[in-house]
């Protein structure tokens, strides 16, 4: 736990610029920094006005970023890699304990805690208590958002209820706010329930009790727990519970507690290891469409979501029945076992009688295969390898098999120019988009054409996206329903007047590369979709010199294409943030 960051501030009552400072140092930009010291300055207003001035010298801040995943499209509860990095974006809280006596609860009344919302001022009060929590169902279905602290609220006081001083754990109030767009595949629920558990753990200083040390030595091994508290699991001696209803597994817990500034980072899954990092390049910044297309996973979307779970667990136990290899546990300990994994299960799987395995379901089976080996072998690997080619302050990563997937792609690891690595990175981007909508089957119109539309150069009218792709036409599976929103994309740009007009002449001094490019040229280096799918939103790489012009341009185009969703459809830019934080005044380290 005390490898999530720990920073120290002075007295809430000073000005916000201090706490900026502070933050500058742990790693956010300027702009970032102030705009969180302006939602603690909200938070310690709302908490005076609420008659917890006393308290104040007690309280923690906390910061739970969301994530973006860049590659790695439910690969992580399947044993596989992911590439990802934390958001600039996320929830900006402030912990005021239930007692001056920070180690002990107010008094012998039942201990609570208050979740008070500044965004919306929506309030609610859960109970800690160690040996019996009454239902709360009927008022999560007034306020479904009580179902994420709830969640974490009885799992946490089950594990560790008893670990907590004078044998009960210790509430107080959590004032937070979120600039995180909401069911928008950007994690908002998973780094909500973070935000709670890092509540409790520090208020209750779990961390240090002998429970907690034996079975989560570390912030990977965190990651893992909280992962197995959202979808109900068991954790090493730590039973399990009701989760939030979905088989998802530890990628966004990962990505919002283990990220660093600046760098993507590549982790493998079940268990969470970290196989290399790689700095973002520089010139280039992340910007993310949002949908508006709600991703929540409730009802209808959230059995599409665990059917793609539910199939990679299928395959596992065919790969196990098939080979005998009972230790593999699931397909990405089986790819690591052999090289001939698609060759076994593509046999084994359609020599099956259609009495033991429909055609139907060996249908489903083995396009969840194929999208497995896809994503996690062949374009993770060639990502992180088109990256480092950029970034000589990147560490290599001692995987031999990316230079024979990639060869032909001419994906090697030598440094190149601004160009190269942009062709190279939209064919890997691309691919990834075209796999999920076509073997995945988790995308909508929407984020298909948020998609294809980053793509297209509005400077000079041409499509830029698959047409650059013949080299890679017996690798890209065909495009569905989703087809004819790339259609209208292109027609569209062809026929507007205006798009031939938008381009300045570059000055005969401009230097080459990212930085040299002219704004008006709106266009993205790369662009997927990301998260869980059926919705939500989709990432683009883009020149940091053109991040206006794309931005105004690219919602403007999605919210004229589907305008059901221009109210809720939004455009953020953001940069490899840092990871999950924790502030504690300097006035309260002798408590």
């Amino acid at each position: 736990m005390k490898s999530v960051y720990h920073g120290q501030f002075l007295e809430l009552d000073h000005a916000p610029e201090g706490f900026c400072r502070t933050l500058c140092e742990a790693g956010y930009t300027v702009d970032v920094a102030w705009r969180k010291a302006e939602s603690l300055r909200r938070a310690v207003r709302a908490a005076k006005q609420a008659g917890l001035t006393a308290a104040l010298k007690h309280g923690v801040a906390i910061f739970v970023p969301g994530r973006i995943e860049l590659w790695g499209k439910h690969t992580d509860y399947a044993g596989g890699d992911s590439i990802t990095c934390a958001t600039d974006q996320g929830f900006c809280a402030l912990l005021v304990p239930d007692s001056d006596d920070w180690s002990s609860p107010l008094s012998d009344s039942e201990a609570v805690l208050r979740l008070h919302r500044l965004d919306t001022e929506e309030e609610c009060t859960l109970p800690l208590v160690r040996d019996s929590i009454p239902s709360i169902d009927s008022r999560i279905e007034q306020q479904p958002w009580i179902r994420y602290p709830w969640t974490v609220i009885r799992r946490l006081v089950k594990n560790f209820g008893d670990s907590s001083e004078n044998g009960r754990p210790g509430g107080g109030t959590l004032f937070f706010e979120s600039d995180l767009p909401l069911a928008a595949g950007m994690s908002s629920s998973s780094a909500f329930m973070i935000l709670v558990a890092l509540t409790l753990i520090e208020r209750n200083q779990w961390w240090q009790s002998t429970v907690f040390t034996q079975n989560i030595p570390d912030t990977f091994a965190l990651a893992n727990y909280l992962a197995s508290v959202e979808n109900g699991s068991d954790f090493g001696t730590l039973a399990g519970d009701r989760g939030v209803g979905t088989s998802g597994g530890s990628e966004d817990h990962t990505a919002i507690l283990l990220s660093k500034r600046g760098f993507l980072r590549r982790y493998r899954y079940a268990p969470v290891r970290l196989v290399e990092e790689v700095a973002w390049p520089i010139g280039y910044r992340l910007v993310v469409g949002v949908s508006g297309v709600v991703a929540e996973k409730s009802g209808a979307v959230r059995e599409q979501y665990n059917a793609a779970a539910r199939l990679a667990s299928e395959l596992a136990v065919w790969w196990r029945r098939l080979t005998g290899r009972m230790e593999d546990h699931h397909l990405g300990a089986a790819f690591e076992s052999r090289s001939t994994v698609m060759q076994i299960l593509s046999e084994g799987l359609r020599e099956q009688p259609s009495i033991i395995l429909n055609e139907s379901n060996r249908r489903r089976l083995l396009r969840r295969l194929e999208h497995f080996e896809v994503e996690n072998i062949q374009l993770i690997p060639a990502a992180m390898a088109a990256f480092r080619a950029i970034s000589p302050r990147s560490e290599m990563a001692n995987d031999s098999r990316v230079d024979a997937i990639w060869n032909d792609l001419g994906v090697v690891c030598d440094r190149v120019d601004s160009d190269t690595f942009e062709k190279r990175l939209r064919v890997i981007a691309v691919r990834s988009q075209l796999a999920a909508e076509e073997l995945l089957e988790n995308q909508t119109p929407e984020t298909s054409f948020l998609a294809a539309c980053a793509l297209r150069d509005v400077a000079t009218g041409r499509p830029d996206g698959l047409p650059v792709l013949d080299t890679l036409d017996a690798m890209l599976p065909i495009r569905r329903a989703q087809e004819q929103a790339v259609k209208d994309i292109e027609h569209r740009v062809e026929t507007r007047a205006e798009c031939g007009e938008v381009h300045t002449k570059r000055s005969e001094n401009e230097v080459s590369g990212p930085r040299g490019r002219e704004e008006s040229a709106a266009f993205a280096v790369a662009s997927s979709a990301f998260g869980a799918g059926f919705g939500g939103s989709v990432w683009a790489i883009v020149p940091e010199a053109a991040v206006a012009a794309f931005s105004e341009r690219w919602l403007s185009d999605y919210r004229r294409q589907f305008p059901r969703y221009a109210d809720a459809a939004t455009v953020l830019v953001t940069d490899a943030a840092p990871a999950a934080m924790i502030f504690t005044q300097i006035s309260t380290q002798s408590r």
